[in-house]
């Protein structure tokens, strides 16, 4: 979609460029290059912004997810001794702890680059008001839903193929977005559970 870059500084910059990351946000090179080519000229606003950004996501990460922490920590450590009550109150801490975690990461990771002049997408839109887990995609790590849509689920041919061929893009997909996350069988197993039920 975009020229190859010759420069080797322009690379390094993209690669090094620490407030993308390859948890999320994954910023694509058409994103980073245009921001480097034609820099935000970083005015009152854009600090404004960006450190609204940067205090959200540490709010996020230090108020609620490391609190929240303190509950899935015990309940994990005496699920033995619990009611189903206290299980399944630790279990949708977890849920909520990852989210605030992660989202509050990439909110300072957003509003770090924001000061440097590059404007990054967001990567989560409330995720937890979905209603199924295809609109879960759509709002939950955005960056990298989108990504694996666009570098393997469309080359593969993506829905144009007839029902089977559909199914196998979704599965093969979701194997690969599994081992993104860490190659053991249980990230294996995660990738495969989320092509069910998409599928």
């Amino acid at each position: 979609q975009i020229k190859a870059r010759r420069s080797f500084v322009d690379f390094s910059l993209y690669v090094a460029f620490f407030p993308q990351l390859v948890a999320g946000p994954i910023v694509r090179a058409t994103t980073f290059f245009r921001d480097l080519d034609f820099r935000l000229s970083v005015v009152n606003e854009d600090i404004q912004i960006a450190i609204t950004r940067i205090l959200i996501g540490f709010m996020r990460k230090l108020v609620f997810a490391d609190n929240l922490g303190v509950v899935v920590n015990y309940t994990f450590a005496n699920y033995q001794n619990m009611n189903a009550l206290e299980v399944w109150t630790g279990a949708i801490a977890f849920g909520w702890q990852i989210y605030f975690d992660f989202a509050g990461y990439t909110d300072i990771a957003i509003g770090i680059a924001r000061l440097f002049g590059f404007k990054f997408d967001a990567n989560f839109n409330f995720p937890m008001t979905i209603t199924n887990i295809t609109e879960h995609w759509s709002k939950w790590h955005i960056s990298f839903s989108t990504w694996i849509r666009d570098y393997i689920f469309i080359p593969l041919g993506g829905s144009r193929g007839g029902t089977f061929i559909t199914y196998r893009n979704i599965f093969i997909t979701w194997l690969f977005g599994g081992v993104w996350h860490g190659a053991d069988y249980h990230y294996i197993a995660w990738g495969l559970w989320q092509a069910v039920m998409l599928s």
